[in-house]
């Protein structure tokens, strides 16, 4: 799951999770070091798998080797005999080559009852084209996550906004679907506008913050003071 900020991917994930068992990792910068990221693994699967209560102290001293520890913990993981899901949530944060390594060896090789869910920013270097081939990887990214009319609908009245629907009509069209842009937009048009004229602008301050923040994407299609 690919897309900028604010698109749902992490509510994706967590709807996913809802299903079954899950051993969910939201990555951070720290998760950059090989040795950390498979302590951090260790600890999301001992939800939903019996992990070594010593593999942690084991791999975060060099005790084991990067290869080993993986081997241990999809064993582990195999061992469960029923399904599971494994999230790794922000995985455009691991930018070390060793890291990626280790996720890509973990993911791999998931027993056949496992899963795994992986969202990010942006891509990461992963053997996606191999999986792809083989069939074995769903894509998601910001056209299958964008609000349609009907969609973004609902999440404008569910917040209480009263516009028309021409008016919501025009701000799905000029957010392309971005949710979080969708409801800024909505939310300073229900204040400052009559909804007859519609035009989403980074000169709206909410806005213009937002997008301040995702600045690869808002040069797309709006323009900022």
């Amino acid at each position: 799951v690919i897309a900028p900020a604010g698109y749902g991917k992490t509510s994706v994930l967590a709807q996913l999770a809802g299903t079954g068992p899950v051993a969910w990792l939201t990555v951070d910068e720290s998760s950059n070091d090989p040795s950390q990221l498979l302590t951090h693994l260790a600890v999301a699967l001992a939800r939903v798998a019996r992990i070594d209560p010593d593999l942690p102290a084991a791999i975060a001293s060099g005790g084991t080797s990067t290869r080993a520890s993986v081997g241990r913990l999809l064993t582990s993981l195999g061992e469960r005999g029923s399904s599971a899901l494994v999230v790794i949530d922000d995985a455009h944060r691991i930018t070390n080559h060793a890291s990626r390594d280790v996720l890509a060896e973990f993911v791999g090789h998931l027993p056949a009852l496992a899963r795994a869910a992986i969202a990010g920013r942006q891509a990461i270097e992963l053997p996606v084209a191999a999986w792809r081939a083989r069939g074995e990887m769903l894509e998601f990214g910001p056209t299958e996550l964008a609000f349609d009319e009907r969609e973004a609908a609902e999440l404008v009245r569910g917040h209480g906004l009263r516009l028309t629907d021409d008016a919501i009509r025009r701000i799905t069209a000029q957010t392309e679907g971005w949710p979080a842009l969708t409801m800024l937009a909505a939310i300073t048009v229900a204040r400052h506008h009559d909804g007859a004229s519609v035009h989403v602008s980074g000169a709206d301050l909410p806005i213009g913050d937002y997008l301040r923040l995702e600045d690869w994407h808002r040069k797309r299609y709006l323009v900022l003071p």
